[in-house]
């Protein structure tokens, strides 16, 4: 009976461990709207040194987040960025947590905590950086630049209503509509 038991519990905990590690980032809507941005033209760079690069979206279903997604710039490798997500109905951080992204690749990291998303809802994630030292220029990031006649860009159930890179302090003038900054969301 124990036997059977332990049997079940590890089979259990390797199968959930395994769901966590198996996704196809091809597929997902944010990786795909990316690239068809490139497809149509749009140039992909690594660049804009400033502290946080973000972009506003909405969804068509509810979904839960899976995995978050991001490439650090390799002078900051192994530095915590701190990933945000916001619900803009009334501003209130829904996602917030520091995670290093180490392998100057894209990187997936896994929320530390359940977030939901709601359909029609808008929401704001971040990428922030407030750690560059003395060298501002190991802020910069992959994008695909655009301009704002580009919005709304939309794949799937994902439509990306705005773009912002700023500084923290917000005494830089932002770059509304610049870029879209490879953060990538994957749902469940």
């Amino acid at each position: 009976m124990i036997k059977n038991l332990s049997f079940v519990l590890l089979a259990t905990l390797a199968f959930s461990s395994c769901k966590k590690d198996k996704f196809d980032s091809q597929n997902a809507d944010f990786q795909t709207l990316y690239d068809n941005l490139i497809d149509d033209g749009k140039d992909e760079e690594l660049t804009m040194d400033l502290e946080i690069h973000e972009y506003t979206f909405t969804l068509s279903e509810d979904k839960a987040l899976f995995v978050i997604g991001y490439k650090s710039h390799e002078d900051l490798r192994p530095t915590d960025y701190i990933i945000e997500i916001v619900d803009n109905t009334d501003s209130s951080i829904v996602y917030n947590e520091d995670h290093q992204f180490p392998d100057g690749k894209m990187t997936y990291v896994t929320p530390n905590v359940p977030v939901n998303f709601q359909s029609g809802v808008s929401y704001t994630v971040r990428r922030i950086q407030p750690n560059w030292g003395d060298n501002i220029g190991a802020t910069i990031g992959t994008l695909v630049k655009t301009d704002e006649t580009d919005y709304p860009i939309s794949s799937g159930i994902m439509t990306i209503n705005e773009s912002d890179f700023r500084a923290i302090d917000f005494n830089f003038n932002s770059h509304k509509f610049f870029a879209v900054p490879q953060i990538e969301l994957i749902f469940e």
